[in-house]
């Protein structure tokens, strides 16, 4: 049933011609990253792996605002990337209402409408207003024309965050290592593949030359275009 089913599949890619029938098996490694097991150089972006020469994505500073422009739940204004790089944290600021006590924040990090990082942290309490706090992720890729957002709640009454010095959204920075290349390498995960005599594969690229090699039990077998 597979096999069939891919054959059709592979009909309607191209354009309903006839391609016989078909042994093979469906990978895509750039969509969610799950199936990349290391890459170097590429970012991933929109479903593609991305390099770029220049420029280098610098940190983006939203600002901060008075001490009047405070709130519990927040988001940055969408803010759009101009180069490449890798978002490795986000400074915010904290206004105490009360007395100290224990605070817990929650966070989310979204491109382009997509979630790519969320988690909670348990910053300590500011000792005066307009104290920063910093949120640290895994590295989330960016490239030209990428859209970002931070999303922040503290759940603590007790304190708020500071909005942006505009007054729009959320106020902090982004942190961002600039990330320029001429060249990359990506690995994909692990596959156990069933014994054959050959392997095809299909690379769509824009730019540049794109090269493969298939590794199996520790040897590379480089494959020709």
């Amino acid at each position: 049933l597979n096999y069939h089913l891919y054959n059709l599949l592979l009909q309607n890619d191209y354009e309903g011609k006839y391609t016989g029938f078909k042994r093979a098996m469906l990978f895509d490694g750039f969509r969610d990253g799950s199936g990349i097991q290391s890459k170097s150089g590429f970012l991933r972006s929109g479903g593609r792996l991305v390099l770029g020469r220049t420029p280098a994505q610098t940190d983006i500073d939203l600002g901060r605002g008075g001490g009047g422009s405070t709130t519990s739940s927040t988001s940055t204004q969408l803010v759009t990337a101009t180069g490449y790089g890798v978002i490795k944290s986000f400074l915010y600021y904290l206004y105490p209402l009360g007395s100290d006590h224990d605070l817990t924040v929650r966070w989310s990090l979204s491109v382009n409408d997509e979630v790519r990082e969320s988690g909670t942290s348990t910053p300590t309490w500011p000792s005066s207003a307009g104290d920063s706090r910093t949120i640290y992720c895994n590295g989330v890729d960016v490239v030209p024309g990428d859209r970002c957002r931070m999303s922040i709640e503290v759940t603590a009454s007790g304190a708020q965050l500071y909005r942006d010095d505009r007054n729009n959204g959320l106020g902090g920075t982004f942190r961002i290592d600039g990330r320029t290349a001429a060249s990359g390498v990506m690995t994909a995960s692990p596959l156990a593949l069933p014994a054959g005599q050959s392997a095809r594969a299909w690379v769509r690229h824009r730019g540049g030359a794109v090269g493969l090699t298939l590794r199996s039990g520790g040897e590379d077998h480089p494959m020709a275009a």
